[in-house]
């Protein structure tokens, strides 16, 4: 499983990324849920029982939003949990992978 974002920040779920999404990380999808759900921002209001990128949905302009989701993937990806989580490259719109392997304590 797949998990993606839109520029909104809004997070979603699926076998394929779609056109105009960024990838965020992929995995066994139950892993893969709750890892992202521990880690976003649950929305409230408008975006109640949704998951956003935190400091996405508010950034003033592509620049903020990229820099947020780029931060939160160095975040994320600190994670032990072998899922693979997209690392960001110059361009937002050319996500590189990496392997980030389950580290037994």
């Amino acid at each position: 499983m797949i998990a993606y974002c839109w520029a909104t920040g809004l997070i979603e779920f699926g076998d394929q990324v779609p056109e105009g999404a960024l990838s965020i990380a992929s995995g066994a999808p139950q892993l893969l849920r709750a890892v992202i759900s521990v880690r976003a921002r649950h929305g409230k209001g408008a975006s109640e029982g949704k998951l956003l990128v935190p400091g996405v949905p508010e950034a003033p302009s592509d620049q903020a939003k990229g820099d947020a989701l780029q931060a939160w993937l160095a975040w994320c990806a600190q994670l032990p949990k072998g899922l693979r989580w997209s690392a960001m490259a110059d361009s937002p719109s050319q996500p590189q992978t990496t392997e980030v392997p389950h580290v037994h304590a």
